[in-house]
């Protein structure tokens, strides 16, 4: 038999590399997936969340009044005027009453803002929407009739340039 032995150079294996590259990314991408989580802003509840959650059941009672007595205060927005338009029922309106607008920015609690229910002669009431950012707005309307208080909720979204001449 006749063999020929070649010399030959060890061939470079790439599994030590391949796996010190991949846990160091791996790693690197942990380290950086932490940073950006801890930097992202959550303001999903209120600074006086507690002092809310008390009251809460006040609320709760409110808006189950005004259902049951198929009553609620109606919210549009007005890209030409870029104005909010509140307006109660027929009959609350009439009788001027007391109350609160509560406008409620998702994801942005200081965004929120609180306005005086302060209705005309047919009930209505508008806004000034022009220093409201874009976007998705919660809002609640509280007032009282008496000693009856009354909570209607509702979700508008303000898009301005939907303006149509005329």
């Amino acid at each position: 038999m006749n063999m020929t032995h070649a010399t030959s150079q060890p061939r470079w294996n790439p599994w030590p590399v391949g796996i010190v590259a991949f846990f160091a990314c791996f790693i690197t991408l942990t380290a950086v997936f932490i940073v950006l989580s801890t930097r992202q802003r959550t303001d999903l509840v209120a600074p006086d969340y507690y002092e809310r959650e008390l009251r809460y059941q006040e609320q709760i009672d409110r808006a189950e009044r005004t259902r049951l007595a198929g009553l609620t205060a109606k919210v549009d927005y007005e890209a030409v005027g870029d104005r909010l338009v509140i307006a109660l029922p027929e009959a609350h309106g009439l009788a001027h009453p007391k109350g609160r607008v509560l406008l409620y920015r998702p994801a942005a609690a200081e965004m929120d803002r609180e306005i005086a229910l302060e209705v005309d002669g047919q009930g209505r009431q508008s806004v000034d929407a022009s220093q409201l950012p874009e976007g998705p707005w919660n809002v609640r309307v509280e007032w009282a009739l008496g000693t009856a208080e009354f909570s209607s909720q509702q979700r508008v979204i303000i898009k301005r340039g939907l303006e149509t001449e005329p």
